[in-house]
């Protein structure tokens, strides 16, 4: 059975998402915030921010890094942000270890490459993307060991790169397009949009959210299609870089099919008992 966003969202947030497109295809464009909290960061600002799901405004918090500024690239999974330093303009060159409401938990973490400047994780690896080169690393947890596994396009300016855990696959936005590549860099999708930093996929409705190419502080929410949903002007700053929703778990085909094995059952029983 193939994994599909279809199999596993439940009823009501699909008719969540469903509604919000008709209803900013009906005119009503007033924002209503992502389904999930967005984790970003301001790396030249010295700043964290969460917009939490269903808000529209950011919550800022000032960077707790002992060494000082320059975190961008950020991973989200197990209840745990991690930070990646970032040395390209001169700020101090290591992450940060913070639970889910920014609050500095430690160790402090490794610098991914000064030319990286956002993130994203698996679980198991977090992810990078060089926005001079367009490399696309793989490292530890921790932000140690970077390996570059494919190369894209850079575009214009940046890269925004999010992991999608139904496709097992990384998207990853340039200024021009966000394109999903699996993870040996084969192309799946793509659609034009010129939004190039903290792109952050949602697992909780299956929708991707970036930075807008021309605005400041402000974010567009796209289908993975490439249908706009929605914009949402979240905080006055165009230096956010990097942005990730927390990872969700995707269950495996095994506990789908026993699940379905269950229903199936119930039915019977409920049958043979009429």
């Amino acid at each position: 059975m193939k994994i599909t966003k279809a199999n596993v969202f439940s009823t009501s947030k699909l008719t969540s998402i469903l509604t919000l497109g008709v209803g900013l295809i009906a005119g009503n464009a007033e924002a209503v915030g992502p389904t999930s909290t967005l984790y970003l960061t301001a790396g030249d600002q010295g700043q964290n921010l969460r917009v939490l799901g269903g808000t529209t405004t950011a919550i800022v918090s000032a960077q707790a890094n002992p060494a000082g500024n320059g975190e961008y690239a950020i991973a989200v999974s197990g209840g745990t942000i991690r930070t990646g330093g970032n040395g390209q303009f001169g700020a101090p060159a290591v992450g940060s270890t913070y639970d889910l409401n920014f609050n500095y938990t430690g160790p402090q973490l490794a610098n991914p490459l000064n030319e990286v400047l956002d993130g994203t994780t698996d679980g198991n690896y977090n992810y990078g993307a060089n926005w001079l080169t367009g490399a696309i690393y793989r490292y530890n947890l921790d932000w140690t060991s970077p390996a570059p596994i494919f190369n894209v396009p850079t575009g214009q300016t940046y890269l925004g790169i999010s992991y999608d855990p139904f496709n097992n696959s990384l998207w990853v936005a340039n200024g021009v397009s966000i394109t999903d590549y699996t993870m040996g860099g084969g192309q799946l999708s793509s659609f034009n949009t010129s939004a190039e930093r903290a792109l952050a996929f949602d697992g909780a409705d299956g929708t991707l959210w970036a930075l807008n190419g021309g605005g400041t502080g402000i974010f567009d929410q796209y289908s993975t299609s490439g249908v706009l949903l929605q914009t949402m002007n979240i905080h006055n700053s165009d230096n956010i870089i990097g942005g990730e929703f927390a990872l969700v778990s995707v269950p495996e085909p095994t506990t789908l099919a026993l699940a379905g094995l269950g229903g199936l059952a119930s039915l019977v029983t409920f049958c043979r008992r009429k």
